[in-house]
């Protein structure tokens, strides 16, 4: 029964390994990566492919608050269908979960 109850635990605590800090990912093509969280969850509840969209992403683009992304990137925590990421250049930036293609591996 002990031995069954510790299993049990390694099971869960190796599922909840995955949403750890330091996570690798591979980035879709095209994605963009905001240090702004309202300016990126406004721009994603825009419909896309429409001149509202393309209007306020050119805008947030011209302001330096979106950036494009791509390449490998580490999330250091995942919230609200959102990852907060690492930027190359040290600062934290904001990428929908729906641009993360594939897990890469971990730190």
């Amino acid at each position: 029964m002990k031995r069954q109850i510790i299993l049990t635990l390694a099971l869960l605590a190796s599922f909840s390994s995955g949403l750890l800090a330091g996570d690798i990912w591979a980035v879709n093509s095209g994605a963009y990566a905001s240090n702004d969280w309202n300016a990126l969850k406004d721009l994603y509840n825009l419909p896309r492919r429409t001149q509202a969209y393309r209007t306020y992403r050119d805008y947030l683009i011209n302001n330096g608050t979106l950036t494009h992304c791509s390449g490998p990137v580490e999330v250091i925590t995942y919230f609200n269908d959102a990852a907060k990421i690492l930027g190359r250049d040290g600062n934290t930036y904001y990428l929908p979960d729906e641009d993360l293609s594939r897990r890469i591996g971990s730190r």
